[in-house]
């Protein structure tokens, strides 16, 4: 499975709805969003720091593909 895919079926599992369009704003609860990255954390056997996350925008999928992506093992 790609990790687009990957990472919408984790936002489906949390969200009440994930828009069609990579590039339309998600609209996440703060708490939603904690258990959204603990997802991806698990998922990718990832770790996101503070230092990660601090004036990081991720509001929608392709926000979410680039900032996972960037962690990813190359």
């Amino acid at each position: 499975m790609a990790l687009r895919d990957d990472i919408r079926e984790v936002l489906a599992e949390h969200l009440d709805a994930v828009p069609d369009s990579d590039g339309a704003k998600l609209h996440v609860p703060s708490l939603a969003l904690v258990l959204v990255l603990e997802a991806l954390e698990a998922r990718f056997d990832l770790r996101f720091s503070a230092k990660d996350l601090a004036g990081v925008r991720l509001d929608t999928v392709d926000a979410l593909v680039a900032f996972v992506q960037a962690r990813l093992p190359r």
